[in-house]
């Protein structure tokens, strides 16, 4: 699980967010501890609520393939807080996560609220201080050396994306990283990414998302 869960926060702290024909840097510096960054910031771009994307995640070094789909389930506050639910599927028992966040998605934000829930089990809610080892990758270095390679024509299971930006990057092990983005890509754009250990692609996306974790959280405890 924490594998999956640390792909899942790699998206949401380093992956760049680039407008067709004009391009912005990447993010340059590391985000506090309780801070996440979704996918770089959108300012040209309105996520509307019930926005979903669902990518297809190869482990070539776990030999493990599974689905991962992030969605945009709530607003409250008159738009100052945002709720995000991630489901990771292909593992065994489906894992949910919701976060409540400042802000809205594509705006750097501040997690206030992380909601767990495993398979059928009560979902539980993790204190702050467990976050770092939920989602382990937000002490990691940011990527380096971006730069635009160019435009590729793509085709995915979530259909055809003509001229979709290429950039790539280093990460901080010294792994070269390719992303891929186009502007009829929901949320943030992303359709593909490689990193030399993880491939993702985009599967699905659409809008009418709602959360699956429905019922109250019981405070963090571990399975007997």
């Amino acid at each position: 699980m924490l594998r999956s869960l640390t792909l899942f926060l790699l998206l949401l702290q380093f992956v760049p967010v680039a407008r067709a024909q004009k391009q912005g840097p990447l993010p340059s510096h590391s985000p506090s501890p309780v801070q996440l960054k979704l996918l770089g910031t959108t300012p040209d771009k309105d996520i509307k609520l019930g926005s979903w994307v669902e990518y297809a995640v190869i482990d070539g070094q776990e030999k493990k393939n599974y689905k991962m789909k992030i969605a945009f389930v709530g607003r409250e506050g008159g738009g100052r807080f945002s709720w995000l639910e991630i489901a990771l599927t292909g593992m065994g028992r489906p894992i949910h996560l919701k976060l409540y966040m400042e802000g809205t998605p594509g705006t750097a934000g501040t997690v206030k609220r992380l909601i767990m829930q495993v398979g059928a089990m009560q979902p539980m809610e993790l204190p702050m201080v467990k976050l770092t080892d939920v989602l382990p990758m937000i002490h990691q270095k940011p990527i380096m050396a971006p730069k635009v390679v160019g435009n590729v024509d793509l085709r995915t299971p979530a259909g055809q994306f003509p001229g979709a930006l290429h950039l790539r990057a280093v990460n901080a092990d010294g792994q070269l990283m390719n992303f891929y983005h186009h502007k009829q890509a929901l949320m943030w754009s992303l359709v593909k990414l490689q990193d030399g250990r993880f491939e993702m692609e985009l599967v699905g996306q659409g809008l009418g998302a709602v959360s699956r974790i429905r019922q109250t959280p019981v405070p963090f405890h571990l399975p007997k």
